[in-house]
């Protein structure tokens, strides 16, 4: 089965690697032009990200489908992005070379948590007050954060929202989750829940704050190291000092 081989109306799922911090969309076929599969596109606030763009540097891509007839989740690695018109449509342009057309077998794996630690609230459905909380960490598909010892919560879905700040752009989100657990941690107890619905303003929060989480650590990376070849600089010219 070759990436052209998927049809109009697919679900696939395009992955983004940078780094170790991988994200998942979910997108869809929208047909094939030439050697290029056409899928809808990912949007933030009504625009389209041109992940093929020069912005969107060391970025990898994969693209995972289904073969229907096999029942079996394939991946193409390394597949090449562009945004493309397409009867007045922009959409992604998928595409891969010749020695990756024929994918691999993919396993399921869950995305990993990105660490948060950041003010929230969780609404009481009874009367819409806000019990303060500390989100501690989010996936695409699970949360977990932290709240005060004993403080019970009664609705079956609990609704968590919370501001952020991530490369200029404000998020003001709204999560309907299941709770799954509870652990015991200090005088703070640590809830654990499954996310019901991601939708399309908290896929994109996710993505920009690792892309941004990633950048502040490889920042933080090189100043260290030039920090410490400062001081290796300065301890050796000491020596040299004192040898004479």
């Amino acid at each position: 089965m070759e990436l052209t081989d998927l049809e109009e109306g697919d679900s696939v799922v395009l992955e983004i690697k940078w780094g170790d911090h991988p994200y998942q969309i979910g997108t869809t076929v929208i047909g094939r032009k030439d050697a290029s599969l056409l899928v809808l596109p990912f949007k933030y606030k009504g625009t389209v990200l041109d992940l093929g763009s020069v912005h969107f540097r060391n970025m990898f891509f994969n693209l995972y489908g289904m073969d229907k007839k096999s029942d079996t989740r394939l991946v193409w690695r390394n597949v090449q992005i562009e945004a493309k018109m397409y009867k007045n449509e922009m959409l992604y342009a998928v595409r891969t070379s010749s020695s990756r057309k024929f994918p691999a077998v993919s396993d399921r794996r869950q995305n990993k948590r990105m660490l948060l630690d950041i003010r929230a609230k969780v609404i009481s459905a009874e009367d819409g007050r806000g019990i303060p909380v500390v989100l501690h960490d989010v996936s695409d598909s699970g949360l977990s954060f932290y709240v005060k010892r004993g403080q019970q919560f009664t609705d079956k879905v609990i609704r968590l929202e919370f501001e952020d700040t991530v490369h200029g752009h404000s998020f003001h989100l709204a999560i309907d989750s299941r709770f799954v657990r509870r652990v015991e941690k200090d005088v703070q107890d640590l809830v654990g829940c499954q996310i019901l619905k991601s939708d399309r303003d908290f896929l994109s929060y996710v993505c920009l704050k690792k892309m941004q989480t990633v950048a502040e650590n490889k920042f933080s990376k090189a100043v260290a190291e030039a920090k410490h070849t400062k001081e290796m600089q300065k301890e050796d010219k000491r020596e040299e000092r004192n040898r004479d």
